[in-house]
């Protein structure tokens, strides 16, 4: 839980303190502080624990509860420290400005930033925290100790839940099923306008009545924080739309589907990844899709939504896990701007997926096709320009270019978002290919650093450049650094069987109009195998983009959804 420790962490440097010397009776004037007390925000209740350590220390550890444990959140200390009175979490320390029986305030002159701690008339604690754009304040009542407080573990949430996202009186419908999975209290949400269905939430908290529930969603973080009352819950959603939340427990359909869940694990060497096969009740053999991810660390159930749709038409749909793409503690890697893989290995375990489908009996071996999104679409034309088993492909939001202009255009449109003067973007373009030819040669790399230093230090770099020049195992290992010659026209030029590409063309990651340009050439002399759709004001996921001025949620864009699904049906039935 992000409370008040966190946002005073956030300040930085050393601050002074212009109080005099103190003594151990002043620092009593304090005392009121120790206990534990309770406080809220963002519809969420934390706890703060203060300790008597000494005469001369007091120790604060912050907490939140979810379900019947706690989180611990940060440490700080109110001390005398060379005989001032200082407020220290870390290396950090503000002064103290004012001090009496029931108020103490800590400043930094230097930041203009004041925190006020004041004891009400209530014995109730408030906390009032302003910095110069801004002021917080929080309300902190004395209550029990947190042994005490964990002492009743809560009754875990079960149900289903039907309800709407409501920003600028435009409704979003979304349904909430709550449920415990071996002990532990878990949560899924379906959202059919965007094609998600029951995908799980990576954080389910119930503090009774609070209930905290965070999803990764495109590239946003994600966070709903309510409180159940009986039947209801109500709250609100943090993220780009800040909607406010209603559901209501309903009773559960009953609806059968027509088709059947097979949990696989799709085995590659060492690798083991969890995968679903979605199977049409027909009787008979049927083609079938894999659905391929883009970057970053990504989970089967992503895709429940088009794996229900096609299955429900009649198309088996493989659904998998992505490998460890984010995390190995063993190699120095100090910033995972992309993909830690080497060159070939996802590509390998796309080839795992289709000789899985080949060897069921309920999958037509010859209507087998691959569905990638991002940088799944990079890998597609790669695997099936060498396999002989995929008979069709699907690309959506992939990259044509080189990876080298790929990664320079995304940086370079983070720059003009923020509307970047011409100069920096480039010098930001001149710094990319330096860093290229040092990931290339090793050569160069003290001058590359300085400009990078620079960069940073004028302040674009940190919106569109590494911090450092790439070490030994980020060259090895970052796909950004290992596979920037990679060419993907090579392999699209190589297909002789039927390819649906897909673009938005407000997309701001990958060049559009040049990715277009190059398909359209390479499928000159083929243009029946082609077929190429760009949807006006939609964005990398195929959405529209957000009009604040005539403002809705965002939606897949206009016929996308239908266009696809015929042309899919067309060729695995």
């Amino acid at each position: 839980m992000k409370q008040i420790l966190i946002l005073l962490i956030l300040i930085s440097t050393l601050v002074g303190s212009c109080q005099t010397k103190v003594s151990k009776t002043d620092f009593k004037k304090i005392e009121w502080l120790i206990g534990t007390w309770r406080g809220e925000t963002n519809g969420q209740p934390f706890y703060e624990k203060w300790v008597k350590v000494s005469d001369t220390e007091f120790d604060n550890a912050n907490y939140s509860i979810c379900n019947g444990d706690t989180i611990k959140g940060g440490h700080s200390k109110i001390e005398i420290r060379n005989g001032k009175i200082a407020y220290t979490s870390d290396n950090l320390v503000w002064g103290l400005k004012e001090l009496n029986d029931s108020m103490v305030i800590f400043e930094s002159s230097e930041h203009r930033e004041r925190f006020t701690f004041t004891k009400t008339s209530k014995g109730e604690w408030k906390a009032n925290l302003k910095y110069p754009q801004s002021q917080v304040e929080y309300l902190l009542t004395k209550t029990f100790s947190i042994s005490e407080i964990l002492n009743e573990k809560p009754k875990l949430v079960e149900g289903y839940y039907e309800g709407y996202i409501e920003f600028m009186n435009k409704k979003l419908f979304t349904s909430i099923n709550f449920q415990t999975t071996n002990g532990q209290q878990t949560a899924t949400t379906s959202t059919p306008d965007n094609l998600q269905l029951n995908m799980p939430f990576n954080e389910t908290c119930y503090n009774p009545p609070f209930i905290k529930l965070t999803l990764r969603d495109g590239t946003q973080n994600l966070e709903l924080n309510g409180k159940l009352n009986g039947a209801e819950l109500v709250g609100s959603l943090s993220g780009e739309i800040p909607a406010k939340v209603y559901f209501k427990k309903v009773a559960t359909s009953n609806t059968r589907k027509n088709y059947t869940i097979v949990s696989l694990n799709i085995k590659n060497g060492d690798i083991v990844l969890p995968a679903d096969l979605y199977l049409p009740i027909s009787g008979k053999a049927t083609g079938g899709v894999i659905m391929i991810c883009g970057t970053g660390q990504h989970i089967k159930e992503e895709y429940n939504g088009w794996a229900d749709l096609l299955a429900s038409k009649g198309v088996a749909v493989l659904t998998y896990t992505k490998r460890n793409v984010t995390s190995f503690p063993n190699l120095s890697i100090r910033q995972a701007s992309s993909d830690i893989v080497l060159p070939g290995q996802l590509e390998s375990d796309i080839e795992a997926a289709i000789n899985l489908l080949k060897g069921r009996k309920e999958i037509d071996s010859n209507k087998i096709g691959l569905f990638g999104f991002s940088q799944g679409a990079v890998l597609v034309p790669i695997v099936a320009s060498k396999n002989k088993d995929v008979s069709f492909l699907i690309a959506v939001s992939g990259n044509v270019t080189t990876d080298k202009e790929f990664i320079i255009n995304q940086s370079l449109n983070k720059l003009r978002q923020r509307n970047v003067d011409e100069v920096a973007i480039i010098e930001t373009r001149e710094i990319w290919n330096e860093l290229f030819n040092y990931a290339k040669n090793k050569k160069n790399g003290s001058s590359v650093q300085k400009k990078l230093d620079k960069a940073y230090e004028k302040g674009f770099g940190r919106y569109s450049l590494p911090r450092q020049i790439p070490n030994d195992d980020e060259i090895k290992y970052l796909s950004t650094w290992n596979s920037f010659e990679h060419n993907p026209s090579n392999y699209w030029r190589k297909l002789s069987i039927p390819c649906y590409v897909v673009y938005g063309d407000n997309d701001l990651f990958i060049p559009v109009m040049q990715s277009v340009n190059i398909l359209n050439t390479l499928f000159k002399y083929k243009p029946k195998l082609l077929t190429l759709k760009v949807y006006p004001k939609a964005d990398h996921f195929i959405k529209k983009s957000i009009d604040r001025n005539n403002f809705d949620f965002p939606k897949y864009a206009d016929n996308y959804i239908s266009e696809l699904t015929e042309w899919i049906l067309g060729k695995a039935k």
